[in-house]
């Protein structure tokens, strides 16, 4: 089964980054996984997340969202994820601001495992008690030991 702690590392958490908006916060999600060697190329991969935001909404209810696309930017699965205080517009079916974003990019060839990915990431942020404690991490290693505990 497919573990989200085994492919989020602390070097792509954001908490609290000062973003208003989805583009500048997918800007952040990419810097991370440029720094942490995970994507080749900043501007294909985000403009490759942005015509894949243009589709159709990534936001789900309970103030969450899972922006994502497939790339040639990265030769593997890569995820990310914020904390965010105001929220940020996803066009969530419940109208309210995305708080907790996870961020998916992988490779064009890999739909199996992506899909795999958004599906187990839209089971856990289903769970709105578990939210409330992602919401409450005040650091990356605290959102990363949640994750942890979560999976089991």
């Amino acid at each position: 089964m497919i573990s989200i702690n085994s492919i989020l590392s602390a070097d792509c958490i954001l908490i609290h980054p000062d973003v208003t908006d989805k583009k500048a916060l997918i800007g952040l999600f990419v810097d991370s996984l440029e720094s942490s060697g995970l994507a080749m190329d900043k501007k294909q991969l985000i403009k490759d997340v942005m015509e894949r935001e243009k589709l159709s909404s990534t936001g789900l209810n309970n103030g969450c969202a899972i922006p994502h696309a497939h790339s040639s930017a990265l030769s593997q699965t890569a995820l990310a994820a914020a904390v965010l205080k105001e929220g940020v517009d996803f066009t969530t079916p419940d109208s309210q601001p995305a708080k907790i974003v996870f961020f998916i990019a992988g490779p064009k060839g890999n739909a199996g495992h992506h899909l795999k990915l958004i599906s187990k990431l839209a089971r856990v942020l289903n769970d709105s008690q578990f939210l409330k404690q992602l919401e409450g991490a005040d650091t990356k290693e605290e959102f990363l030991e949640l994750i942890k505990k979560r999976e089991g």
